[in-house]
């Protein structure tokens, strides 16, 4: 996770790389999560409301289904919130895409070299 202070504290050449990575949307079939959820459901679902809710039983299950594919006991992940208050930036400021599916939005002028969040 990157915040837009940190990209502008980078060289050029390695700004523009980050850039890029930011740009490319992974595959739902990359993240574990999605693959769980589907194992889970058979189908993705259109609404993961569900599963993003720390505090659901669907979301429990999706963690132990992730558990079971990565092959370990004990999994747990950070609630955003909480991500959110150790970086101390601006939710707006972050990409919450882990939690929430919602990519950063942001604008990017190569000719002045800038990112502008949406």
């Amino acid at each position: 996770m990157i915040s837009a202070q940190q990209l502008d504290a980078l060289d050029p050449q390695t700004r523009q790389a980050m850039l890029s990575l930011l740009a490319e949307v992974r595959a739902k079939e990359e993240l574990i999560a999605r693959r769980a959820i589907k194992a889970l459901e058979g189908e993705e679902p259109e609404n993961l409301d569900r599963y993003i809710d720390q505090d659901s039983p669907s979301y429990q299950r999706m963690l132990d289904k992730i558990a079971e594919l990565l092959n370990v006991t004990t999994l747990r992940y950070q609630r955003m919130e909480d991500m959110i208050a150790a970086i101390g930036l601006p939710r707006e400021q972050l990409c919450t895409y882990c939690w929430t599916g919602q990519a950063l939005s942001y604008e990017y002028n190569p000719r002045q070299q800038e990112l502008n969040l949406l």
